[in-house]
């Protein structure tokens, strides 16, 4: 029993040996470079790009403050230099009145020298009569007044000449900084302008990433809505802005054909008569009066994502924007949004 044993294991060894043996003859199998998985999972991809909007939408607004910044600069550099020119207008006319009135004094100056050798006395001893002398002691009278006023006048005009001149160089000094401060900030638009089409870049890759379906949904122009009656310019530019729904997003867009989210507000207020004074979302939360979301009513503006996004109320908790790439202006849920502020123009 033992030999036959030994013989099984014998054979079993055998056998082993001359399998893996003509294992080692066969050529080895040949693997290809793995392909990269195609990204199937259309949840992650729009929230993907959802970040990437997020994050060159705040660019945008800043690029936009930027300009509205550098306007402002601009047109205090245009008022300086405007008071500049006319305070040396006022600077020659006063000049001009002093050296008139300095003329005057001398004359006066000199007359009452003369006068002051012609005292009381001499007045009585060369007086023919007692009217007389009073015609002589009234003519010194007046002299001495007439003195009086003119070097007043001259004061005057002096004091007027020097604040004059002050006032053009504090004009000058404003003009002066308010050209360095353009010059900075048109140096900073170009950095924000290029880290602004940075990030559009990467949000219209990423958009190009989506799905048909999910292209089509982006493409909707949301919530259905029944806008109850109102008043006022807010209720007329919410009429506007909705009128807009199924326009395309476009960064820094303000219409008639593409918006972006501040460009749809602005636009919507200019057709119905009112020029916000702003063009980002930063300067227009500091337009009209504050609201808080309990008292929110058609028409007013709503800021979200920490100021970073805009649009128009509209009621029942919704309102109308430019949302972002590859989508186009429509009614959403402010639940989608984080709410930030309000304001009622």
């Amino acid at each position: 029993m033992a030999s036959q044993r030994l013989k099984r294991t014998l054979r079993g060894a055998l056998t082993a040996t001359a399998v893996a043996a003509a294992a080692s003859l066969v050529a080895p199998v040949a693997h290809a470079d793995p392909q990269p998985t195609p990204n199937n999972n259309a949840s992650e991809a729009v929230k993907k790009l959802n970040e990437l909007s997020k994050e060159a939408e705040a660019a945008a607004e800043q690029w936009h403050k930027a300009k509205d910044d550098l306007g402002a600069r601009k047109a205090e550099q245009e008022k300086a230099t405007a008071d500049v020119q006319q305070l040396g207008k006022d600077v020659e006319q006063a000049k001009a009145k002093e050296a008139e009135f300095r003329v005057q004094v001398d004359k006066l100056t000199n007359a009452s020298f003369q006068g002051a050798r012609f005292n009381q006395l001499s007045a009585l001893l060369v007086s023919d009569s007692p009217q007389d002398f009073l015609d002589q002691m009234s003519a010194l009278e007046l002299l001495a007044n007439d003195n009086k006023q003119a070097l007043d006048k001259l004061a005057g005009v002096k004091a007027q000449s020097e604040e004059a001149e002050r006032k053009a160089k504090e004009a000058q000094t404003k003009a002066t900084k308010a050209a360095e401060d353009a010059a900075k900030i048109e140096a900073d638009l170009a950095k924000r302008k290029q880290e602004l089409d940075a990030k559009v870049n990467q949000a219209k890759e990423q958009a190009n990433r989506l799905t048909s379906a999910e292209k089509a949904a982006r493409r909707s122009t949301g919530e259905e809505v029944n806008v109850g009656p109102g008043s006022g310019k807010g209720y007329e530019a919410l009429q506007v802005a909705l009128r807009q729904r199924g326009k395309s997003y476009v960064w820094g867009a303000t219409g008639p054909d593409t918006f972006d989210c501040s460009g749809l507000v602005v636009y919507a207020f200019r057709q119905v008569g009112v020029q916000l004074k702003n063009r980002a979302t930063y300067g227009l939360i500091n337009e009209g009066s504050p609201v808080s979301r309990s008292q929110l009513q058609p028409g007013d503006m709503v800021f979200t994502n920490n100021n970073n996004h805009m649009g128009i109320y509209v009621g029942d908790n919704k309102f109308v924007h430019a949302p972002t790439e590859g989508d186009v202006v429509k009614v959403s849920s402010l639940d989608t949004q984080q709410f930030y502020a309000a304001r009622r123009v």
